[in-house]
């Protein structure tokens, strides 16, 4: 899993089923495995011969290993960046699929964690966005940047589209941010 996930490899295929063409990267990966490791060859002889029903090629696994690896990720980027306390915001909203508007979260900021010092960016998540308004993508912003244990004070800059919602001056997330910080710092002064 780790080694699709490094290297962007799709897992699932069209099917589900061992030894099918088109089962996906994941499936293959155990083909090969079986093909030299004798402990895995006899798990997946007992699953083909239907000695076992219970194992963990499936779709929901799949699922599972994958919301795993992503909260560890997203886990080490956030422990990064709080090593590093400042940080910029890049928002963006598009629909999806089923046209339903996402706004994707991506932080950039200056990783000290290495001897190597260098400016990153890393995508945090997509959200559903029901409110598109600047102060509903605003609330949401804030409820993720609360969720992952930041300080919306601690935020430096912000990059957004050309969209009204999100760059106006008035009523936009980045007004809304600008006018959120004067605030904050101007009440830790008195």
């Amino acid at each position: 899993m780790q080694y699709l996930a490094e290297n962007n490899g799709a897992f699932r295929g069209k099917t589900e089923e061992l030894y099918q063409p088109n089962n996906g990267n994941f499936l293959g990966l155990i083909e090969m495995l079986a093909t030299f490791d004798p402990t895995m060859q006899e798990y997946v002889r007992r699953i083909k011969d239907g000695e076992t029903h219970d194992h963990y090629f499936g779709q929901q696994i799949h699922n599972e290993l994958i919301e795993l690896m992503t909260s560890e990720v997203k886990k080490i980027i956030i422990d990064k960046l709080k090593l590093a306390k400042n940080f910029s915001v890049i928002l963006d909203c598009t629909p999806d699929v089923i046209h339903k508007e996402q706004m994707s979260l991506i932080v950039r900021f200056v990783d000290v964690s290495h001897c190597d010092i260098k400016v990153v960016e890393h995508f945090i998540e997509y959200f559903i966005v029901e409110d598109t308004t600047g102060k509903g993508l605003l609330d949401l912003l804030l409820a993720e940047i609360d969720k992952l244990g930041l300080n919306i004070d601690d935020c430096r800059g912000q990059g957004y589209d050309n969209g009204a919602n999100m760059k106006g001056k008035h009523a936009g997330v980045q007004a809304h941010i600008l006018l959120l910080c004067f605030l904050n710092r101007a009440f830790s002064m008195m």
